[in-house]
């Protein structure tokens, strides 16, 4: 063997396969990944509320808010444990409204709902009192804001609406 490295010849290197180490899969939390973080905040005792996007099941629950399931968000009712990425999800029926209909959503399908009125409550989700729920004073909708009963206020992207599990 030389010294010297031929692109024309053939060695024993080029002829033993080296199998490359499949990438570890990562799994697509969407805009939502301190949801999936235990540490966050006590989601067993509040249903964390999420619009869907058009994206799941054909826009079915298009302008529908769900909640997630409690005390277990990644437990459904009726299949038992959820998909990697995926969080079991409660809404009212859009006919009967006495019926609530359970699905599995992809977290690439939600997005965080914000509180609609007075006295709702609020989870935190940036800044130093992240992971915080606080109940809302004033809902500024055109401004796309809250103000908490402590005079703090937080644009809708910085909120989810929570309820409390009953």
């Amino acid at each position: 063997m030389s010294t010297n490295y031929d692109p024309w010849s053939i060695s024993v290197e080029d002829l033993t396969p080296t199998l490359p180490q499949p990438p570890q899969p990562t799994m697509d939390k969407g805009t939502i990944g301190w949801f999936f973080e235990d540490a966050f905040c006590p989601f067993a005792y509040y249903h964390v509320c999420f619009s869907v996007g058009l994206g799941y099941n054909r826009g079915c629950l298009d302008k529908c808010v769900v909640r997630s399931t409690c005390p277990d968000r990644f437990l459904s009712p009726t299949d038992g444990k959820v998909p990697d990425g995926c969080m079991s999800v409660t809404v009212t029926a859009h006919r009967d409204s006495t019926k609530i209909e359970h699905h599995t959503i992809h977290a690439i399908h939600l997005t965080t709902s914000p509180p609609r009125g007075k006295d709702q409550k609020c989870l935190i989700l940036k800044g130093e009192r992240a992971g915080q729920v606080h109940k809302v004073k004033d809902c500024k909708s055109r401004q796309r804001k809250v103000v908490l009963y402590d005079g703090t206020s937080f644009t809708f992207d910085e909120i989810c609406l929570v309820m409390d599990a009953a």
